[in-house]
């Protein structure tokens, strides 16, 4: 959730006054807007981000095809790993 909180705080000057959808694999976010008991940090979170206009939608991992590179790429091109090369990611590939 801070994740989610920290994307929106950078990016409202460019959301700010603009309906859109957030889309997520983290079923919890769906209930951020119907929330009844919000206290401490949630509660500052909630407040900082009742400025914006938006929609949570959920949809399942496994349906996520167009998420980052780094971190859902499967490696199945290359049999075998190349001592050294574990750390680069080629333009090509992303």
């Amino acid at each position: 959730m801070l994740g989610f909180v920290w994307t929106l705080r950078e990016s409202r000057l460019y959301l700010y006054g603009q309906r859109f959808l957030l889309r997520t694999d983290h079923i919890c976010l769906r209930c951020l807007t119907t929330f009844k008991e919000r206290e401490g940090r949630v509660a500052r979170w909630l407040e900082s981000l009742a400025q914006l206009d938006f929609e949570v939608e959920h949809r399942a991992v496994r349906l996520h095809g167009n998420a980052d590179a780094l971190s859902r790429t499967s490696f199945t091109q290359c049999g075998r790993l190349v001592k050294g090369s574990a750390g680069a990611v080629h333009a090509a590939q992303l």
